[in-house]
């Protein structure tokens, strides 16, 4: 039989904004004092890990803008100018 689906914790929004508030590369001990004293209960490791995937969504999305300039930088040939053919006059 499948679980009930499970509402999540905003453990992982709370150290998120921990994050934001103290800096991206915080120490876990300091993240988890932070959280502790507004009464929220994090372990070094679940912060250490939801560091890792936000420096891992950044690296990606960083890899993605950079892919994109190259394909920008890529040669181009210069367009011929769309002009209509010499008319010719008839005598």
């Amino acid at each position: 039989m499948a679980r009930p689906h499970r509402r999540r914790s905003g453990r992982a929004k709370a150290i998120r904004t921990a994050l934001r508030r103290l800096g991206r590369h915080a120490a876990a001990g300091d993240v988890v004092a932070w959280l502790g004293r507004q009464g929220i209960e994090v372990t070094e490791e679940l912060v250490r890990r939801i560091q890792m995937e936000a420096l891992e969504g950044s690296e990606a999305i960083r890899r993605h803008r950079d892919r994109a300039k190259q394909s920008d930088k890529r040669r181009r040939r210069p367009m011929s100018r769309k002009t209509p053919p010499p008319r010719t006059y008839r005598r």
